[in-house]
């Protein structure tokens, strides 16, 4: 069993100057030399302490607003239509990806992010490629954004692929009768590939 702090049940402390002065034994108390000494250093501890949770406030899970776009910008990976908490899932994907070796394990860990386990599937082919296919992606993740990652996380050399469907709410599909229907998202696109629906794709 691990004996590392919960962080959930840690606080910020901002008093540990007062808290270490009231320490003294009675014998020192109320000394004013033993009292600056023991302040200076003090002061040093809780501008550590501040330090610390200055860091922890700005980790993945915790930041957001201009914290949350710095860490994006660092790893390359803009918010562009994400919520914050589908952002961290991608910023999270994109740590591992960097730290991949490439095999596939780690692809198909990187994967598991955003599909649940029993939705994917992995295939290797001779000599260097692998083939993932994901029935559903959790969420709504651009399968494109998905794909990227996991091409960014593989060894140089090795072809891999995603195949995943569109969303039921962006998926293409024909008008219900035989008169025209305006459907922007869902219909036949223009020549600027800008609009239209989404069919089962290879990313």
């Amino acid at each position: 069993m691990s004996s590392e702090p919960d962080r959930a049940a840690l606080a910020h402390a901002t008093d540990h100057i007062a808290r270490g002065l009231a320490q003294i034994t009675h014998r020192w108390r109320g000394l004013p030399g033993v009292s600056a000494i023991l302040s200076s250093h003090l002061a040093e501890v809780q501008a550590i302490e501040d330090a610390l949770w200055s860091i922890l406030a700005i980790a993945i899970d915790t930041a957001s607003g201009d914290q949350i776009a710095q860490i994006g910008a660092l790893l390359g990976e803009p918010k562009v239509t994400l919520s914050d908490a589908k952002w961290r899932v991608v910023l999270h994907a994109r740590i591992d990806a960097n730290r991949s070796a490439g095999t596939v394990d780690e692809l198909l860990a990187i994967l598991l992010r955003f599909a649940d386990a029993g939705d994917v599937t992995a295939v290797e082919y001779f000599p260097a490629g692998i083939l993932f296919t994901a029935a559903a992606l959790t969420g709504g993740f651009p399968p494109a954004r998905v794909g990227g990652l996991l091409r960014r996380a593989k060894s140089g050399g090795v072809g891999v692929q995603l195949v995943a469907p569109a969303s039921g709410a962006t998926a293409f599909r024909f008008a219900s009768a035989d008169d025209v229907e305006a459907a922007v998202g869902t219909g036949f696109s223009d020549v600027t590939q800008a609009s239209g629906g989404h069919l089962a794709g290879v990313y």
